[in-house]
């Protein structure tokens, strides 16, 4: 089946969904879940400059990494916004397969493509999938926290990709107590600040989080100290 994504600010995205497919592990990345919607529009509404200042979203101009891509929906709405690039990734092939269609379908792959799209593998728990030599100015996952082991895989991911400066946006259901708790703690082990942005839809949460290695440093801080906040 085939489902549009609309927000602001952007033709609506057309996104092949395989819902029923047997042969896809778990049938979980096939499909659009909300969480990759809310992410979507609170990506089209956030200013660059972190309020309405007229900087345009944020993506704009900025290369981009999705993890855990799915369907590709999060990454191409950021393409659709401005984003210099956007790099979509997963592990298994049906997914990958997914992305590129999408990709396709959104007219990513023709000579007018204002972004440069591009789908690879990635798993969070095994390095040697890492992109070698890249960094990104914003990284961003939707529906990604499902097991315990994702607490500790994902931020190993993001540290390994992330831009000095750079910002990154995860939205994830809260279907395990615990969960997310355990992935912020394991965010602020990584270095990286996080800022919390709570959006409430059914039992969906937005973390906004981005590094603050680099100042630390600088301003001889310990990570994770007071300056961290919670908004």
């Amino acid at each position: 089946m085939t489902s549009l994504l609309e927000v602001d600010g952007c033709p609506p995205i057309k996104l092949r969904e395989e819902r029923d497919n047997e042969d896809v592990p778990l049938r979980t990345g096939c499909r659009v879940w909300s969480c990759a919607r809310l992410l979507a529009e609170w990506l089209a509404n956030r200013s660059g400059g972190g309020e309405d200042d007229g900087a345009g979203p944020i993506v704009v101009g900025r290369d981009v990494l999705e993890l855990g891509a799915g369907t590709g929906a999060v990454g191409l709405t950021c393409a659709a916004l401005g984003a210099s690039s956007v790099t979509m990734t997963d592990r298994d092939e049906a997914t990958l397969a997914l992305m590129h269609t999408n990709a396709r379908i959104n007219g990513h792959y023709d000579a007018s493509s204002t972004c440069e799209v591009c789908i690879q593998v990635l798993d969070w728990g095994d390095p040697a999938t890492f992109i070698q030599g890249a960094s990104y100015d914003l990284i961003v996952a939707a529906d990604v926290l499902y097991l315990p082991e994702h607490c500790a895989a994902l931020p190993d991911a993001v540290a390994a990709h992330l831009a000095p400066g750079g910002k990154v946006a995860v939205a994830c259901g809260l279907r395990r107590r615990g969960l997310l708790d355990a992935l912020v703690d394991s965010l602020r082990v990584s270095g990286l600040y996080l800022r919390l942005i709570w959006l409430r839809c059914d039992l969906l949460h937005l973390e906004h989080v981005h590094t603050a290695r680099n100042r630390c440093l600088r301003k001889g801080l310990p990570r994770g100290n007071a300056e961290d906040g919670v908004a």
